[in-house]
């Protein structure tokens, strides 16, 4: 069920691309090649993540060498899935203020590619370093609170609620924080014992959870691009990336 509840996620947010872009260009006139190019980040973000997290289950008792291999793989996939779920929240809540995109774009990559080198470079796994890899990877998460706090203090809550989507951006965040929280507590399975070793576990239930808050996501994002488009008078022409 690990295995094929994020190949399936993988496949899903692979084919949804050329259902998403068929709608989304003709349906204004102002939409243009930078929101297929965000969208494009999200969806190969999401796909990917889902891809590498079910490659790892795969080939997780291979081998010690293997499960290491399939280890970083997995935190590579997360590192590029939180990269790309930011980077159009970062387009569509400063859209027409091309310089804060930018100086947003520009945190989330660097934070990104730190994350990179921690997860892949052989001495940063030591222990001794688990401080320093639990800081940056809080970095890149915060990468994402910061820029929609900081859109809700310069164009208020109404304003970013629509455009950033920000109830589901709630809903993706509680599927997410449920999904782990019940992974870490491991429920239902330690109320009883063996009856969920091969359907119900909360590893599987995290596993649905997330591809869950994804198609949140997805659907927060349709929205902030109606939302932006559909109003002529945002801020002109607006967006960049």
């Amino acid at each position: 069920v690990n295995i094929h509840s994020h190949l399936v996620g993988s496949l899903l947010f692979s084919t949804l691309p050329f259902i998403v872009y068929g709608k989304l260009r003709p349906r204004y006139s102002s939409a243009s090649t930078a929101d297929i190019a965000v969208f494009s980040t999200f969806f190969f973000g999401v796909a990917t993540y889902f891809l590498l997290s079910a490659t790892f289950h795969i080939f997780n008792n291979h081998s010690p060498r293997t499960h290491t291999l399939g280890n970083q793989l997995d935190y590579l996939g997360i590192v590029i899935l939180m990269w790309g779920s930011t980077i159009p929240c970062i387009y569509y809540g400063f859209y027409g203020t091309p310089a804060l995109q930018k100086a947003y774009y520009m945190l989330v990559s660097v934070l990104a590619l730190f994350c990179f080198y921690a997860t892949l470079h052989p001495s940063f796994r030591r222990p001794k370093y688990r401080p320093h890899r639990t800081l940056m990877y809080s970095s890149l998460r915060l990468s994402f609170i910061v820029p929609i706090a900081h859109g809700v203090i310069l164009f208020g809550w109404e304003v970013q609620l629509l455009r950033m989507s920000l109830d589901w951006i709630g809903v993706m965040t509680t599927c997410n924080l449920t999904g782990a929280v019940l992974y870490a507590a491991r429920i239902p399975e330690k109320w009883y014992p063996r009856r969920f070793d091969i359907w119900g576990s909360s590893h599987q239930i995290m596993h649905c959870l997330v591809v869950g808050a994804g198609i949140a996501h997805l659907f927060g994002l349709l929205r902030s691009f109606d939302y932006v488009h559909g109003r002529e008078n945002i801020c002109g022409k607006g967006g960049s990336v």
